[in-house]
């Protein structure tokens, strides 16, 4: 099941964080003491085993508020099902309607998560009684032995069994046979006509005492055989039993130093933070040993019998070793090295030794692992800690909750944790906080949430309309939108009137372009060569298309005349209408102008391709001079294009022809790199060929335009000689 919004009452400084609604992965984002911990936390009361502790309902609520049902529920939350869990529910209940979601919720006083009720009704489930079946079994057995020679065993004369009276015992034994395979399917039908059968038996005389017992134990026992319940009982049974969420919250990540005395461990004296080697090194805590040895798939007991024996303990040392440097490698963030795991064991004390492995394939770096880094031995504690924990639950469509994710790494390393963490949100869910802009990828609703304190109230306040809140609380997002902004600037002010607009692009590729192209308008200007459609406008380049929606609310908050220009392409446009919902104006939106043979356009579709196609020619003969380097085309565009005809775009069919034309040496194609090639070429030649001039021409026109500027008009020669 997958989270889809919640809601959090009374719980220590959150009174109430009204609905919020999350996605797959989603980044809380807040100052210190904000309550984004709390926020965490109060998730954990969904999880099966999670205890309310009384300390934790005392902020922002009074008791009573509680006991009168003004705010019933401490969390609740709605969820869906995948497609597979439909399947399930549809398996294991045909005569149910479709279920899509389902409520879970929890007051202050109950034991434990309790299901919200559905909005359609079910009906009542017919299920058999797994305890009954066993019980009978015997019986049937018993009766069957005894039908199966009726004269003798149930003391009946052939006389008594003639014709009708035949027939029914013949339907009775098929009746114990049936029964007898009997496994957890219902069968109303057979057990009835079983247990007539046997109420006819029991009517016939002669029967001995012997008989009679079991015979009538075996009906009094049918009786029970099936149980009725309420559709909805049954289905929250199942729900519970099959598909209850799981809540799993990393806080501080247990930091291993890679010392471990054995004789400890294995009396569990080691969980104890203060005990130290005789050098000062702190020992590890029996948890992390646990996780440590899990995917070392290190048994203690069998080191200590190896022990002796140098052979044999470097050989078992070797294969556990090797062991944790296979599932540390899977997803290691570190940069310019692999790294290897070495185990030493010696006088009690086992040891963790790191080795960086070189791209060239030298060692270097033997280290013990308490002399590394302190956020490289975050790094290894996070992922041996991280790794064993989730595997050993094997969790999958589980909810993960971090605190603070990849505080001590460098802001590269953060960014190799977030694609890390991207690729376990494919198979889980992830809510995490930050303090950081390069935890922060995603800026649609849901993905990312702001918790601040309610300046009045003094308590926690969430939304998902982060670009309304205190610059401040906002730093992270800020600098990860790649915002310019004043410290100060707050609030709405007249004199951002009289500033230039502000243009926000998406990305720094446009924001380059339009300078360039901008600059060299203003020469031709002051030349007096022709009128252009020069910009005087602040560009603020954004982090993608979704990131523009935000830049472009927050900036028009603060009181700016504001641009937003979008990429001419589906995603683009869907951000486009959202952007429309929250009030800003359409005719504020401008995107990138489509050639006649196109339906779709990036800024770099305003240069023909076989002009784009040049420059790129140009600069990767030179820098992949010795990685011998092939002429892009466009016939090698053609090719991909017509496998994929999603490729309409210059840069989509030169990333896709890159791909299939280039060997590993070439490396990857950067748009960047040519963006800084054409550029140059514009500053220093000074000038444009026809099609990219009018092509920026007519996209500045259109930017004028939604400023209420005048316009100007590039005729071309050929128009000119008419």
């Amino acid at each position: 099941m997958r989270l889809r919004s919640f809601r959090v009452c009374g719980f220590r400084c959150i009174k109430d964080s009204g609905w919020i609604e999350v996605r797959n992965l989603v980044a809380l984002v807040g100052r210190n003491e904000s309550g984004k911990t709390a926020l965490l936390q109060s998730l954990l009361l969904l999880n099966k085993d999670t205890k309310i502790q009384p300390e934790d309902l005392t902020d922002g609520l009074e008791p009573d508020q509680f006991e009168e049902n003004e705010f019933p529920n401490v969390i609740d939350a709605k969820f869906v099902f995948s497609d597979q869990e439909k399947d399930e529910i549809k398996k294991a209940f045909p005569e149910f309607p479709a279920l899509a979601e389902i409520n879970i919720y929890r007051s202050h006083d109950d034991a434990k998560p309790q299901y919200g009720q559905l909005s359609q009704e079910l009906p009542d489930v017919v299920s058999i009684n797994t305890e009954t079946v066993a019980a009978i079994k015997p019986h049937i057995e018993a009766a069957k032995q005894l039908l199966a020679a009726p004269t003798a065993d149930l003391a009946l004369s052939t006389s008594k069994l003639q014709g009708t009276d035949s027939q029914k015992l013949d339907a009775l034994k098929k009746g114990l046979k049936s029964l007898s395979e009997l496994q957890t399917k219902p069968n109303l039908k057979l057990q009835e006509d079983v247990t007539s059968g046997l109420t006819w038996l029991l009517s016939l005389e002669g029967l001995i005492p012997a008989t009679l017992t079991i015979i009538q134990t075996l009906s009094d026992g049918l009786n029970s055989l099936h149980k009725k319940e309420r559709g909805e009982e049954a289905f929250f049974n199942f729900i519970e039993a099959k598909f209850h969420p799981s809540f799993v919250y990393f806080s501080s990540y247990k930091a291993i130093h890679g010392n471990v005395r054995l004789s400890d461990y294995t009396t569990d004296v080691a969980d104890g933070t203060t005990l130290k080697l005789d050098t000062g090194e702190s020992l590890d805590r029996k948890e992390t040993v646990d996780n440590l040895f899990y995917l070392a798939d290190l048994d203690p007991k069998k080191l200590s019998d190896v022990a002796p024996s140098p052979t044999k303990r470097s050989k078992y040392l070797g294969d556990c070793a090797r062991n944790l440097t296979k599932e540390i490698q899977r997803g290691w963030i570190g940069e310019g090295a692999k790294i290897e795991c070495d185990l030493d064991y010696s006088d009690d004390i086992l040891t963790v030794k790191i080795i960086n492995v070189n791209d060239d394939g030298t060692r270097s770096n033997q280290q013990l692992l308490q002399r590394r880094s302190e956020g490289f031995r975050w790094q290894f504690s996070f992922q041996v800690n991280f790794k064993a924990e989730t595997k050993k639950s094997a969790l999958k469509e589980a909810i993960i909750l971090l605190d603070e994710p990849g505080l001590h790494l460098h802001p590269a390393q953060q960014e190799g944790l977030l694609k890390i963490i991207q690729e376990l949100a494919n198979d889980n869910q992830i809510i995490y906080t930050t303090h950081s802009p390069f935890m922060i990828f995603d800026y649609t609703a849901g993905s990312l949430l702001l918790v601040e304190i309610d300046r009045a109230t003094k308590l926690s306040k969430v939304t998902s309309e982060f670009w309304n809140g205190s610059t401040d609380a906002l730093l992270p997002v800020l600098h990860s939108l790649g915002a310019k902004f004043v410290r100060g600037l707050t609030e709405k002010s007249d004199f951002a009137q009289l500033l230039p607009p502000v243009l926000v692009v998406e990305g720094t590729t446009d924001y380059k372009y339009i300078k360039a192209v901008n600059y060299l308008f203003k020469l031709q200007q002051v030349d007096g060569t022709a009128d252009r459609n020069v910009l005087d406008l602040d560009i603020i380049p954004a982090n993608g298309s979704s990131a523009i929606r935000p830049t472009a609310l927050f900036h028009q908050r603060l009181g700016h005349r504001v641009i937003a220009l979008f990429d001419k392409e589906p995603d683009a446009e869907k951000q486009a209408e959202e952007l429309k919902k929250e009030g800003f104006p359409a005719e504020n939106i401008v995107f990138i102008p489509v050639a006649d043979h196109k339906s779709e356009a990036d800024i770099e579709d305003l240069f023909p391709e076989g002009d784009y196609l040049k420059h790129l020619n140009e600069f990767y003969k030179n820098t992949l001079l010795h990685a011998r380097y092939q002429i892009l085309g466009k016939d090698d565009l053609k090719k991909v294009r017509n496998s994929d005809v999603k490729l309409i775009r210059t840069v989509l069919a030169v990333e896709a022809a890159w791909k299939v034309k280039g060997t590993p040496q070439w490396g990857t194609f950067s748009k960047a790199d040519v963006c800084d090639k054409i550029c140059t070429d514009i500053l220093q030649n000074k000038s444009l060929t026809e099609n990219p001039l009018k092509a920026f021409n007519d996209l500045f026109g259109h930017i004028r335009k939604a400023l209420g500027l005048s316009v100007f008009e590039i005729t071309s020669p050929k128009d000119k000689a008419k």
